[in-house]
């Protein structure tokens, strides 16, 4: 009789938790990703050399939240560059300076990495 209920009960307990491997825990990770990119913060970057600021910023319409940046002078806040590229936050892995450039790399999930390289005091995107 033991038998015959080990029978069944294992391919029950298998069945439930493929249903869980592949149907529940990939709307778990989903809704985390979509919470995350829902509460992305603006930030302030200090560049190497203290003369920069990189500034990201939010955007949200009607079609998702984003990111995009702008460079300003760190002793008068003046605005010397601004993005027009718009990256999902919900891809988005970050925006920040090269080690010790003055370069602007965005790392996003399904963009890749992008570089703004420093050139004549000014950014391009490459």
């Amino acid at each position: 009789m033991k038998k015959h209920y080990l029978f069944i009960g294992i391919p029950i307990i298998l069945m439930i938790a493929v249903c869980f491997y592949f149907f529940i825990l990939p709307f778990m990770v989903h809704q985390n990703i979509v919470e995350e990119s829902h509460s992305y913060q603006p930030q302030s970057i200090l560049s190497f050399d203290r003369k920069y600021v990189l500034q990201t910023h939010r955007i949200e319409d009607n079609t998702g939240i984003y990111a995009t940046f702008s460079v300003e002078l760190n002793d008068t806040q003046e605005e010397i560059f601004s993005c027009s590229d718009r990256y999902r936050t919900m891809d988005l892995k970050s925006i920040s300076w090269g080690d010790t450039t003055l370069d602007i790399i965005v790392v996003s999930g399904d963009v890749g990495s992008i570089s703004y390289q420093f050139v004549y005091d000014t950014w391009e995107k490459q």
